[in-house]
């Protein structure tokens, strides 16, 4: 992975170790595609984090579709917490994206992340619970470098999974991963006055950022959903 199209030195950032499997189906399975791991595999991936993809082709034919896993430390935590003892764990694979910048992007995070949990794998999970329990107040995020302007990162964490990091201690810079943290919502209440003309009719309105949209709510009678970028058409 390189920060620009240039590849040089300067601009290395890693490698990710990618698995291809292929498998033959009648018919696509879209929705709920699942794929066999061994166990020992998973195992292996938690000091070697993989960036997994299975690409399903239809027989007699050469249609195709990828899907995807990651396993990050904290993903392969929770998953071996939960089947270790088995040899064998089906896991849900999705759709992988066929734009090459959006691939790039989901790699680059992948790597950051891996790196940045690996320290933690053998760790019992650290959840949000934790964090209030011990007073955690400055949290972090991550997002690809072409969506660090403000609002494009506000809509990429709202719209993709993605992981929350608390600073246990900020001078040895020490953050531990929030244990599935998902996809992002951001929620205010704003007490400012919702008036026509002189008439007041709400002392206070809601604002929310979820699912890649400002959503601003005004008591029980008026929803406004707004796009936080122009390519979002919907």
């Amino acid at each position: 992975l390189y920060k620009k199209s240039t590849k040089t030195k300067e601009d290395f950032i890693g490698r990710v170790p990618v698995q291809v499997k292929g498998i033959e189906v009648d018919k696509f399975v879209i929705k709920d595609f699942k794929f066999t791991f061994y166990i020992s595999d998973l195992k292996a991936y938690q000091t070697d984090p993989c960036f997994f993809i299975v690409c399903q082709e239809k027989v007699g034919t050469h249609e195709n579709k990828l899907f995807y896993n990651e396993f990050t430390p904290e993903k392969l935590k929770n998953v071996l917490r939960s089947h270790g003892k088995q040899d064998t764990v089906k896991l849900k694979m999705k759709p992988l994206t066929e734009n090459l910048k959006d691939f790039e992007d989901q790699l680059v995070l992948f790597h950051a992340h891996s790196k940045r949990q690996q320290s933690f794998y053998q760790k019992n999970p650290f959840t949000m619970e934790d964090a209030v329990a011990k007073g955690v107040r400055s949290f972090s995020f991550m997002v690809p470098p072409s969506h660090s302007e403000r609002m494009k990162m506000l809509r990429y964490v709202t719209t993709h999974s993605n992981y929350l990091y608390a600073t246990i201690d900020e001078d040895l810079q020490l953050e531990l991963p929030i244990n599935n943290t998902g996809v992002m919502r951001f929620s205010q209440d704003i007490n400012q006055e919702v008036k026509v003309g002189e008439k007041v009719f709400y002392n206070s309105y809601k604002n929310d950022i979820e699912d890649g949209r400002i959503v601003v709510k005004i008591g029980r009678v008026l929803t406004i959903s707004c796009p936080m970028v122009e390519e979002d058409k919907r």
